[in-house]
């Protein structure tokens, strides 16, 4: 990423403009982007995907003021076929909880927009994939894909907008690609020596997190003045069957299976017992903030391999690595599953 050095700052994030088209494009990403159109060339959409590649069209980023408040900035960032949507109101009753004095903004990204009205949708109203609806769409895991090689580069603009208001802080929340966003955001600032991110959340997170990305997610750590707190669930199906068709089975997303590395700003929080769909993460966002809260006392704790281990239970002495939703509840809350 061509980082900024010399350039005026700016009062606030919103004031960042929607840039020219970056030319960069990871090989990796190249690679599988091409695969993807090669074999689903048949299928309507595809040519999207080099749209993305070769920059026939310029970058999706708009950044909205949600609400007023200090200098500590939340962004929150949505994911598949949001792109366009500047309802967040499913994010702000947890943000409210815990940010309420915090300067709210939602970043509109291109990552994708509905194919029909609103009426329908690729996710069911109990968050599960509806397959009636991915079949009668069959450009689905193109645009799919296509908001996959997005993410990347508006990561990349979004780490810039951050580097151009020194005077602000950050926390940052992500759904789904929109964690992926973030991914691409962190690793794109992890070369700066003063840290301007105090916490991350992403829930059901579509960026890999396998020990092929161990060096990734040290990079991604390093940018963090706080921690980065990785939601998963093993009930995700979206993440189950989507992704890894769209990524021919060489990644393990985060959301469904976990940061497999081990780093003391990274948590891990096994949410299977309350998510059971994709499209559930934002309706239960408060209940896992309160639960962090109650449960996470060290100033830092590490992630494990979620999948194929045993959860550590609250009775351990290192109960703080990895959390999960069968520790008894602190709280007195409607909101409770």
């Amino acid at each position: 990423m061509p980082l900024i050095h010399k350039v005026n700052p700016l009062a606030e994030i919103t004031d960042f403009p929607n840039p020219a088209a970056l030319k960069r494009r990871s090989a990796l990403e190249v690679v599988r982007a091409v695969t993807t159109t090669v074999m689903l060339s048949p299928i309507p959409g595809a040519r999207r995907l080099l749209n993305h590649l070769t920059h026939e069209t310029p970058p999706y980023f708009a950044l909205h003021k949600r609400r007023a408040g200090g200098k500590h900035a939340v962004i929150m960032v949505n994911g598949f076929m949001s792109q366009g949507d500047l309802d967040v109101s499913d994010w702000e009753a947890a943000i409210a909880q815990k940010f309420g004095r915090a300067t709210w903004y939602h970043l509109d990204w291109e990552a994708e927009r509905h194919l029909s009205n609103r009426a329908e949708h690729w996710l069911s109203t109990d968050g599960l994939v509806d397959w009636a609806y991915v079949k009668n769409h069959q450009n689905v895991l193109t645009r799919w894909h296509s908001a996959m090689v997005a993410a990347e580069r508006a990561g990349e603009l979004l780490a810039q907008a951050i580097l151009r208001t020194p005077q602000w802080r950050y926390t940052l929340v992500g759904h789904s690609l929109g964690a992926r966003v973030i991914h691409f955001a962190l690793k794109a600032l992890a070369a700066r020596s003063y840290k301007r991110i105090e916490n991350v959340y992403l829930l059901g997170g579509a960026v890999g997190g396998g020990s092929q990305d161990s060096a990734c997610w040290e990079t991604v750590a390093s940018a963090l003045k706080g921690r980065l707190f990785n939601c998963y669930s093993g009930g995700d199906t979206v993440l189950r069957v989507l992704y890894q068709l769209a990524n021919a089975g060489m990644s393990d997303p985060i959301g469904y299976c976990g940061i497999q590395l081990q780093h003391p700003r990274i948590v891990s929080y096994d949410a299977s017992a309350r998510v059971q769909g994709h499209g559930q993460w934002k309706r239960e966002f408060r209940s896992i903030l309160m639960h962090l809260d109650g449960k996470l006392i060290a100033p830092a704790a590490s992630s494990v391999r979620p999948r194929k281990q045993r959860l550590i239970s609250d009775s351990a002495p290192n109960a703080s690595t990895i959390l999960s939703p069968s520790t008894p509840w602190p709280f007195s809350t409607s909101s409770r599953p």
